[in-house]
């Protein structure tokens, strides 16, 4: 259950991406253009779903926790937004990378220090990105019990979102990082 919550975390973080506006350095980028197609996942990945979601307004959380009180206040500015997102798997770890227009590192802090403090999530901790992606100045988070890696970056006027959960284990962590180069990429190549 606890994992679950950290899950919804990071699925948060995933829509929150596209809050605020962002600024292009470059022509603008095509979400449904840039985001990995299945060959870019790692080997061994399957159930690739390509899709675009509009976020709906939210129901009234059923608890009153500083989680569950900034997933509303975020859920309710995101209503009518637009993500596109992918998923699949390899073995037991779930993959998801989404992509938003905007700017999203900002919200994703904010959404995983308010859930940091509620007893029913698995408290995260900030990781330091690699020196290839340092320069983005990605907000790159991992649960206490390993099972899930994100990380939220914003590059070329969108937002780009990667995470990995497992709910029986520790992530394999070399997915994720291949996963958020390749992403990271595609989106640096886009015209």
């Amino acid at each position: 259950m606890i994992t679950r919550r950290s899950a919804a975390a990071g699925a948060l973080a995933l829509g929150a991406a596209t809050v605020l506006p962002g600024v292009a350095n470059a022509a603008p980028v095509q979400p449904r253009a840039a985001i990995v197609s299945a060959g870019e996942l790692p080997a061994g990945s399957s159930g690739y779903t390509l899709s675009t979601k509009v976020a709906q307004p939210p129901t009234k959380p059923a608890r009153d926790t500083p989680c569950d009180r900034m997933a509303h206040r975020i859920e309710t500015a995101l209503a009518g937004s637009t993500t596109v997102e992918v998923s699949a798997t390899r073995g037991t770890d779930e993959i998801h990378v989404g992509i938003s227009e905007g700017s999203g590192v900002s919200t994703a802090r904010d959404v995983i220090t308010a859930c940091n403090t509620d007893p029913g999530v698995v408290p995260q901790a900030t990781v330091g990105a690699p020196s290839d992606l340092a320069r983005l100045a990605p907000f790159i988070t991992r649960t206490r019990d390993g099972r899930l890696l994100q990380a939220t970056i914003d590059l070329r006027g969108v937002s780009v979102t990667v995470y990995v959960v497992n709910m029986d284990r520790s992530v394999d962590s070399s997915i994720f990082w291949q996963v958020l180069r390749a992403q990271v990429a595609k989106v640096e190549r886009q015209p």
